[in-house]
């Protein structure tokens, strides 16, 4: 084959017009070859891999390979590993549910909230009665004021 059809081949080839026949033409014109003229070295490795790329086998065709025994422990490593990822999803979850159970807030004491229902009644009791002493105190003088009506009411002639 001349060289100058290897050239057309070759254009038609990188534009991506080329059938599978001109294909296989040129794979063996560099197959059969062993000098080459310099422009065709680069293309001839290219085209050396394509033929080695044939040999190569498959994922597929490594899987069948490898014996049943170590599928069977990586498909069983793959269950226990499900199970282990759904037990820490379900703690996880258990514990943010507790977590997220708001107890009652009974008192508020200086803007913070009290929860304890024993401590928010001692401070209820303390308030009401600090109320209930000052009230006292403020009712001592109301005393004053109706005995001051009694004798403003004797004097009025009622």
């Amino acid at each position: 084959m001349e060289l100058n059809e290897i050239d057309q081949l070759l254009n038609k080839y990188f534009e991506g017009q080329t059938s599978l026949e001109e294909e296989a033409v040129i794979k063996a014109f560099f197959k059969s070859k062993d000098i080459l003229p310099e422009k065709y070295m680069k293309l001839k490795a290219l085209f050396g891999f394509y033929e080695t790329s044939k040999n190569e086998t498959s994922e597929q065709e490594f899987e069948n390979l490898i014996p049943n025994q170590k599928k069977k422990r990586n498909s069983l490593r793959i269950v226990y590993y499900a199970v282990a990822a759904s037990v820490a999803i379900l703690f996880g979850t258990w514990f943010m549910q507790d977590s997220k159970i708001e107890k009652p807030v009974y008192a508020y004491i200086n803007g913070q909230p009290v929860e304890n229902q024993e401590v928010a009644f001692k401070e209820a009791q303390k308030a009401l009665m600090m109320i209930s002493t000052n009230l006292n105190e403020g009712t001592k003088n109301v005393k004053h004021l109706s005995e001051l009506d009694k004798a403003m009411t004797s004097l009025s002639g009622k």
